[in-house]
């Protein structure tokens, strides 16, 4: 993965079986987690540079404030985030359970 590249979480997860949503986080038994931690590197691995993306003035303001928030409550190593990466990607934070991680959906408005 590259820095720039969005932070989307792969094909597989979440599960879409009841059994394995219900072994989340159950070595051998539910999905395979090891994903996260490349995402976290992903996202470690991040600059101020890709932030030039949001463009200027309030817009780069309002995702540097974001960025911080999610870093600071969700457990990233850095508050760096793009336009692209899945909202329920960082709000569910870098580690599985991790703390202040939240799980929503984002609800894109009807056009």
């Amino acid at each position: 993965m590259q820095p720039s590249e969005p932070l989307q979480y792969p094909a597989h997860f979440p599960p879409s079986t009841r059994w394995k949503r219900f072994f989340i986080g159950v070595r051998w038994l539910g999905p395979d987690l090891s994903f996260l931690k490349d995402l976290r590197t992903n996202q470690a691995s991040r600059s101020v540079v890709p932030m030039e993306v949001w463009g200027g003035g309030n817009r780069k303001a309002v995702a540097a404030a974001a960025g911080a928030a999610f870093a600071k409550y969700c457990g990233w190593p850095k508050p760096y985030f793009l336009p692209n990466d899945n909202v329920s990607v960082i709000a569910g934070g870098p580690k599985f359970g991790a703390p202040g991680g939240f799980n929503f959906e984002v609800q894109h408005p009807q056009r």
